[in-house]
């Protein structure tokens, strides 16, 4: 993606980076798999089957041999179902209704107990080795977090970005009356 490259550029400068997405965008789905262990396997494989995809497009191109690294990956958000099996979000639908799909997500899953965001790399160096690794991130929303949400529908859908792309979307300004204790709060993060 455009934001992991531009974050490697601060790391290791931006004319040493090459974004190639793999051919195909199909990945398998997590319909089947029932536990952490089973969806971290998914996670994985979907980051190696890019890897490979990514390798073999370097190597088609006589250009492998100067590439110092492959690094790929894939993200997905993890809710809680009502059977407490992991749900995998995946990507709003590319249609006029992802905006209320989004809204359903945080409804039901986001705002209501913690959820996770899970991220498979894999990289490979010159000499062939890999590494892969599953990193995972708590999530948890303040309880006031609704109101946010609430804030976001005000403005309006047009005011919500979506990449169908990437699946990434955001609201792209919320202005909210913020009481002297968010302020202090948002001070002390930023």
């Amino acid at each position: 993606s455009h934001r992991l490259r531009d974050l490697l550029a601060h790391l290791v400068g931006g004319e040493r980076i090459i974004l190639r997405p793999p051919r195909d965008p199909a990945e398998p789905g997590f319909d089947d798999v029932q536990t952490p262990e089973d969806l971290s396997g998914r996670l994985t494989e979907i980051a190696r089957a890019k890897h490979d995809d990514v390798g073999s497009q370097l190597q088609e191109a006589g250009s492998l041999e100067r590439v110092e690294a492959i690094l790929t990956a894939d993200t997905v958000i993890v809710a809680t179902g009502a059977n407490r099996q992991p749900i995998v979000l995946g990507q709003p639908p590319a249609d006029e209704h992802w905006a209320h799909v989004v809204r359903d997500w945080f409804e039901r899953y986001l705002l209501v107990e913690p959820h996770a965001a899970m991220t498979a790399v894999c990289v490979t160096t010159p000499a062939g080795e890999r590494q892969e690794r599953v990193v995972t991130t708590g999530v948890t929303f303040r309880p006031d977090a609704a109101r946010w949400l609430d804030a976001v529908g005000v403005a309006g859908d047009d005011e919500i970005t979506l990449d169908h792309r990437t699946g990434v979307f955001g609201h792209k300004v919320a202005m909210l009356d913020f009481s002297p204790d968010d302020l202090n709060y948002f001070r002390t993060v930023g």
